[in-house]
Formats: C-alpha cells, structure tokens, sequence
C-alpha cells in the first residue's frame, strides 16, 4: 500500500471514530433523561395509584440503604417509605411472605397525614392461592387499630402475612412520630383476646369464625366455623366483656386486660351458656350417633362437662357391656375443616378413632404420595403421654397432619382434664 493510501486509510478510520462517539454522545444527552424519566414513571406509578392527588414523593427510608435514612424501629418488612411532598401523608412499600410464598408478594399502601389508609394495592403476587375479593378494601379508612380488618378463610396465610405487613409500615410511621397510633375499641381490644383464651376456634392465630347476632346483653359475637363454641362481646353498664363458652357446658368471662373475672359475673356466664346452648346440642347429637355405630353395643351416653377451649365439639361417656369408654369428637382446621372421632378406654388410650374425611382435593397436592399404610392403626394404644406427633405426618400433605396432630392433642388434653370428674 502506498503512503498516501495509508494515511487517507487512518484518517477515514479517525473520522469514523469521531463520529460515532460523537453519535453516541448525542444519543446518550437525548435517551439519558428519557430513560431516568422513564425510571422515575415506573416507580411513580405504583404511589400515585394509592395517592392519586398527591405532589411529589421523597425517599424518607431505603431498606437497600437504611443509613441514609433518619428513621428508627422499621421491621424488616418494609422496602421504602415515601413522604407526600406537600403534606398529604406518606406511602410505604412491604414485602408480605407467608409459608406458601412462591416468590415476591410485595404491596403499596397510602396512608393520610391523620393516619389514615387510601389504598392497598397488590404489586407483586405469588401466593398459592388468590387473595379473597374485598380484602385490600377492607383497609381503607383505616387507622393503625384495622378495625374490621380480618384475616380471610381459604387465604389465611397470605391474609395474615399481609395484615403483619401493613402493620410494620403504619408502626414505622408511629415510631417516628410521623402519624398518630390509631385507638382501639373495647369491642376490638376483648375480640383480640379471642385466639388466647379460645385457640380452637383459630387457625394460626386468626379467628375462623361467623358473626353471631347480637341478644340482651350480647353485643356482638362469633361461632367458630368449626363449632367448637362461640365467643361474645357482653355489655353490662358501661363495661363490656368477652365471654368465652364451649360446647362441653364451661364458660369464661374476661375484661379488657385479659384478666379471668368469671367468678363475679355468673349473670353473664349463664346468658352466654344459654346463647351457645343449640350449637352444643347439636354436636353432641351428633356425636352419639357416630360412638354408636363405632362400638357395637354402646350405652348409657352422657355428656362431659370439661373447661378446655380447643376443637373438641363433643365430648361422652358410654359403657359397652360394663366397660367405660369416653368418645371425642374434634372438628380442626386442615385444608378443610377436618371431623375426627376418637374413642378412649378408661385408661385414656386410643381404641378406635375414624375421620369423615383425611385428604380434601388431593389432586392439588403434587407431592402428595397417598395416605401410608396402616395409617388410622398407628394412632390406637396411644395416649396423651406416649403420642408421637409424627404418626400424624403425611407426605405432601401439610395442613392435613398439622390438623391430625393438632385433633389429637386437644382430645388427650380433654380427657386429662376431665378424666376426674368424669365418673
């Protein structure tokens, strides 16, 4: 190649050059802002759709960055907290995860100056299961007390790892004196008192119940859906109580601080016991029917009153050919309410125990691999001091074994607790 050749060569490559970082220059000062900008539109979107009036947002918290930020006491739960920049309120962005997270469950919640909810709305789903309709409304209007926020049936994982999520965001916002702490009713104080002192008619510490209507002193109550007793809210003057009655003829009364008063209010213990009375009746019907036809020859049935607040619906004592037996019948919360029926000798051993259903939609379970051999067999001859919990686990089937093992447990401790007054 000549001389000149070469150096028209290097300099038609040094023009190149030029005008390609040039171009590119020109792009990046063009595109620059309208990427940013797109940036900032995807991260406005999700707040303006729970602020739709609001000015602006600033960053007040970054869990990515928590040293930046001034903010105290901030579960871990939340991911960012915004400040309305004209004085709206703030919003705040959680992460939800509950033990059937496939993945990231992420919300963004609006909340007002006066601490107020506007909006809850879902981002990021991957539950097993879709939340229930009306659940994300239920939070609007709502101060940190959520009142009439309650943790759903058929979604009671997600549900309540949500209400914990949104919690941790309105607690952020109080522990830095950002809003006010909402204040509970004494409705609402003695009906979070319900899963302390009634776990039975609770799953995971949710309330599983439906609304009772109100009568006489009764102002409002629930029946647990599995019908293992009721609990009511009772006024009498101007003090208001939680009156708590099972099926098997005890009942509790507390006040607003959690303390036992049932022996100075009898009044309301009978008006509760009479109110819970029909729902009573009824299982224990039922549970005669079902001893009868598991123990050929039974007779001379008869109620047990026992004080313990679990998912035993009924509990009896019967004699077959001069044998005393005692028959539980317990209705948990497995992916369905779960009947299951036990019959003890006086010993308190296992003779027989049956359930109406062990496997509910069994096609849902991938990893299901069938009830094991001999399955019902191996909880017969136990009693409450040799039951190994893992003769309750089924492959694949988690809330099944956790209701089995939870069925179980409440009718040892049911006949523990009343084996003397039971003859």
């Amino acid at each position: 190649m000549k001389k000149n050749d070469l150096l028209k060569a290097l300099l038609i490559m040094f023009l190149t050059l030029i005008i390609s970082v040039g171009a590119m220059f020109a792009l990046n000062l063009h595109t620059g802002p309208l990427i940013e900008q797109n940036n900032q539109g995807a991260e406005l979107a999700p707040l303006k759709a729970v602020m739709p009036d609001a000015a602006g947002f600033e960053v007040i918290y970054d869990k990515e960055n928590p040293s930046a930020s001034s903010l105290k006491d901030v579960d871990a739960a939340v991911i960012k907290i915004y400040k309305e920049t004209s004085g709206k309120g703030f919003v705040f962005r959680v992460s939800a995860v509950s033990q059937y997270t496939k993945g990231s469950t992420e919300y963004t919640i609006g909340v007002t100056s006066d601490g107020k909810i506007t909006k809850v709305n879902n981002d990021v789903y991957s539950e097993s299961q879709a939340l229930v309709p009306g659940f994300l409304d239920s939070f609007t209007g709502k101060d940190s007390a959520l009142p009439g926020v309650e943790v759903t049936g058929g979604t009671t994982y997600s549900s309540k790892a949500l209400k914990a999520a949104v919690e941790s965001g309105l607690n952020a916002l109080i522990n830095n004196d950002l809003i006010k702490a909402g204040v509970k009713s004494d409705a609402q104080i003695l009906s979070e008192l319900i899963p302390t002192v009634f776990p039975g008619i609770t799953s995971e510490g949710a309330l599983k119940a439906d609304a009772f209507s109100p009568t006489g002193n009764i102002e409002s109550g629930y029946i647990g859906q599995n019908g293992a007793g009721c609990a009511f809210i009772m006024k009498q003057g101007e003090e208001r109580f939680l009156a708590v009655c099972n099926n098997l003829n005890a009942c509790k009364v507390y006040n607003k601080d959690g303390a036992d008063v049932t022996a100075e209010h009898a009044d309301l213990v009978t008006e509760a016991l009479d109110a819970a009375k029909t729902n009573a009746e009824n299982y224990y019907n039922k549970a005669v029917t079902k001893f009868t036809r598991m123990m050929a020859g039974a007779t001379n049935f008869a109620s047990i009153d026992i004080e313990v607040f679990e998912t035993v619906v009924a509990a009896v004592k019967f004699e077959v050919e001069g044998s005393k037996y005692y028959g539980f019948y317990s209705k948990s919360f497995g992916f369905e309410i779960m009947d299951v029926y036990y019959v003890l000798d006086s010993e308190g051993k296992i003779v027989k125990m049956t359930a109406d259903t062990l496997i509910f939609h069994e096609e849902y379970f991938t990893s299901f691999e069938g009830i094991p051999d001999g399955y019902q067999k191996g909880f017969i001859g136990n009693d409450s001091a040799s039951f190994d919990e893992n003769i309750a686990i089924i492959a694949g089937a988690t809330m099944t074994s956790n209701a089995m093992k939870k069925s179980t447990k409440d009718i040892f401790a049911a006949f523990d607790t009343a084996l003397g007054g039971a003859e």
